[in-house]
């Protein structure tokens, strides 16, 4: 009999476990673990709206200052491995989002360090806003001022194939000051729950943690459509399939921030640069989180030397492998692997491999049809980097480069065949202050901007006269209304 794990649905910051007889969702993972986690229901939905007038006002109302006070605490709690919610990521992540431990436990503790530094919410909100106090105060901006305000309930659809995702995704909901309704994906509910738990154990009477719920719903069941119809703004991460079922049900109006499956490439000039420096910031983009996240390299448009290259990764991914271990136990997913290499083999191609990695060089990027993941990376020769743009879809997301000034150089030319973002080779998995997420700022879906326009008193620029109370008669036509009214008046009056 496996193992079964209980875990919690929270409906505005209360845990609630199923019980002997209730009606329950279960459902076996691939460790062989049988989760089982209490339905979300009607109810529960009015107990969320329920929270709109108190707790949501709260925290709409509360300064950045008073937001962050409250992050940095539980972000500290999120980044100490003995808080209780680390604890549980330590004990279950692993075997359900099948990354190395020691990877999830890096990705908890940046998460931590970034919402226990007040300066990284500021930078956030200054980067996307203009100014790190446009939630808290209205902007001056032209004949306006300018404020944001929270959408109200944010209803986040979490993936799991890479911890940080689901972190990023609660924390942007949770500084725009929204109510937050999340439904965490099967591969990893343990992350979002255990970065939950640091809200709930830092104040569970903070508005943040009275307004975060975390629930689990089958595809088709009506909740998730009950759900979709109460939220005021969606955060949808999955692949296609997922992310086009979800934006069908939205109604009118209501701003979709919307991540779907996307494939990011490197491109990596050998005339102008070491091969052996190449090699290693190659492999830490091409191998972090097992290739699963968008931003994993999967092909490298290399020019120069390839074969030095290639001889130089073998070295760095094992390296690579002895720290961070392949953490997946999928057979689909080594079958799928261990096909692709066959065929590759069999095609004539270049294939270097280890136990956990693979290299295969091919000349015509248009013969790869598919991509098996797993830290396999498709090298392809060029000649000359223009042609690197006739191979990129409006789905690449990530372009990695080495020398940096090629982001310069061919930026322009990249980006309008479809890539997102261009930033240094070895840089992928962390993104700088600032970035742009899949083409967007990722803030602002969750963002209502309202203005206040400044008093009629108050010309624009373009105003060339000084007589304001001319300029009243002549835009309201007084002078016409007196010109009427002496036409009308009774003789003698």
């Amino acid at each position: 009999m496996s193992e079964i794990l209980d875990l919690p649905l929270i409906v505005a910051g209360t845990k609630r476990y199923a019980a002997a007889g209730d009606d329950a969702i279960t459902f076996a993972t691939e460790s062989g673990t049988t989760v089982r986690v209490p339905r979300l229901t009607r109810d529960d939905l009015a107990a969320i709206d329920a929270r709109r007038e108190e707790a949501g006002d709260r925290l709409a109302k509360l300064t950045l200052r008073e937001l962050c006070t409250f992050l940095s605490e539980a972000g500290r709690r999120w980044m100490d491995a003995n808080s209780a919610g680390r604890r549980f990521v330590t004990e279950h992540a692993a075997k359900f989002a099948q990354l190395a431990p020691n990877m999830i436990d890096y990705d908890c503790y940046l998460m931590g360090a970034i919402l226990a530094g007040h300066h990284f919410t500021y930078d956030a909100i200054a980067s996307e806003f203009g100014s790190e106090r446009f939630l808290d105060e209205w902007m001056p901006e032209q004949m306006c001022f300018r404020r944001g305000f929270p959408r109200g309930l944010v209803l986040h659809y979490l993936v799991g194939n890479i911890p940080m995702a689901s972190q990023y995704s609660l924390i942007r909901g949770i500084i725009t000051k929204n109510m937050n309704l999340a439904k965490w994906a099967r591969r990893d509910p343990i992350t979002p729950l255990g970065l939950a738990e640091s809200f709930l154990e830092t104040d569970p009477q903070h508005p943040v943690s009275q307004c975060l719920s975390m629930a689990y719903w089958n595809h088709g069941d009506p909740i998730g459509d009950e759900a979709v119809d109460a939220a005021d703004a969606i955060c949808v991460w999955g692949g296609e399939e997922a992310v086009q079922t979800v934006k069908r049900k939205v109604r009118g109006g209501v701003p979709i921030a919307e991540y779907g499956p996307r494939w990011s490439a490197a491109v990596i000039d050998l005339d102008r640069v070491e091969a052996e420096e190449a090699a290693y910031r190659l492999v830490e983009d091409v191998a972090y989180y097992d290739q699963e996240a968008c931003l994993n390299v999967q092909r490298a448009f290399v020019k120069g030397d390839v074969n030095d290259l290639v001889h130089r990764l073998r070295r760095h991914f094992e390296t690579f492998q002895k720290v961070f271990p392949l953490g997946t136990n999928s057979q689909d997913a080594f079958a799928h692997r261990a096909l692709s290499l066959t065929e590759a083999e069999y095609l004539g191609w270049d294939v270097r491999r280890g136990t956990d990695w693979a290299v295969v060089v091919v000349d015509d990027p248009a013969e790869v049809v598919g991509h098996p993941l797993g830290r396999t990376l498709y090298v392809h020769p060029v000649k000359d980097l223009s042609e690197v743009a006739r191979h990129l879809t409006r789905r690449t997301q990530t372009m990695s480069v080495f020398p940096w000034e090629l982001a310069q150089e061919r930026g322009p030319e990249w980006v309008l065949r479809g890539a997102d973002r261009l930033t240094d080779l070895g840089q992928a998995r962390a993104p700088r202050s600032g970035w742009a997420h899949d083409g967007s700022l990722a803030l602002h879906p969750l963002v209502k901007i309202a203005t206040i326009e400044r008093p009629m008193e108050e010309h624009s620029k373009y105003w060339y006269g000084n007589d304001h109370e001319a300029w009243l008669r002549t835009r309201f036509r007084l002078d016409l209304a007196m010109e009427t009214e002496n036409e009308t008046a009774p003789a003698g009056a």
